[in-house]
């Protein structure tokens, strides 16, 4: 739990800390040296591929199993609400629209879980990404000599190390991971219920 703090308190302070120092570059009231800010916000995102790193290798089987877990849920789910009263019993059940329902709320709740740590960990990739545009705009700019150092090699780090969540390297927490899981579903629908037809 405190990484998990830490992370968000980390990923707070870097974006904001950038972006007010990309605006102040325009203006001529910044307080401290340009290379003391840089390092500072090299330390935090420092802090924040390090947290990033603990939190994949202490989560990565229950990101794993429950991802899958959830995925194979929300199939069966979805094909035993649309056949499973006529596959349990053999005849056609008398509370079909119950079954149904019930079904259609577990397959929203799978979904949901799904969903909440796809977008949680698709928003920090997001946001790291977002850091990268700005150090490279900000290398862009005429910058004293000590300035243009510090922001080569907070420049070099963003650029060697990804923030992103994986589970053991057999997929990433993003966005395309809910697209693909829908189109493998779909596909994977379509086989059962040949085999039901067949």
């Amino acid at each position: 739990m405190r990484e998990k703090i830490k992370l968000i308190d980390c990923r707070q302070k870097i974006y904001p800390c950038l972006k007010k120092l990309e605006t102040n570059l325009h203006s001529s009231d910044i307080i401290l040296p340009l290379s003391m800010v840089l390092e500072t916000l090299l330390s935090y995102y420092r802090k924040l591929c390090s947290l990033v790193k603990i939190v994949n290798t202490i989560y990565q089987n229950q990101l794993l199993f429950s991802t899958a877990g959830c995925f194979i849920k929300i199939i069966l789910c979805v094909y035993f609400s649309t056949f499973g009263h006529v596959v349990s019993t053999g005849s056609v059940n008398t509370q079909p629209l119950q079954t149904v329902l019930e079904s259609a709320v577990w397959t929203t709740f799978y979904f949901c879980r799904i969903f909440s740590f796809t977008l949680a960990a698709d928003s920090l990739s997001y946001e790291a990404k977002q850091v990268k545009h700005l150090v490279a705009s900000l290398n862009n700019r005429f910058l004293d000599k000590e300035s243009k150092e510090e922001l080569m090699i907070f420049s070099n780090y963003v650029m060697s190390h990804e923030v992103e969540f994986a589970a053991y390297g057999f997929f990433t927490l993003n966005m395309r991971l809910l697209t693909s899981a829908i189109a493998a579903g779909t596909t994977y629908l379509v086989i059962l219920v040949q085999f039901h037809s067949g």
